[in-house]
């Protein structure tokens, strides 16, 4: 959540919009504009599920051993490989 003055927003700036700006990690973040009160905008750049249940679903189709690899690098590798 980010609180920024109005002024610094270009015209027509309005409750429900989009916004790309900065996350504090200097990476690229969508903010949406939560509401806009006197002087100030409030702006959220969490993700629109954030805060809400989710419900998956899923069928496992096959099973394998790990490689000694994933092992040793305690993750799973895909199936092409080293993906990082």
């Amino acid at each position: 959540m980010r609180t920024i003055p109005k002024s610094e927003f270009p015209p027509g700036v309005k409750v429900g919009g989009q916004l790309q700006g900065m996350a504090d990690d200097g990476q690229p973040a969508v903010f949406n504009v939560v509401k806009i009160k006197g002087p100030t905008v409030h702006l959220d750049g969490n993700h629109p599920l954030a805060g809400q249940a989710l419900a998956f679903s899923c069928k496992v189709t096959a099973v394998r051993a790990a490689s000694g690899e994933e092992i040793a690098h305690q993750h799973v590798h895909g199936a092409h490989g080293h993906q990082h």
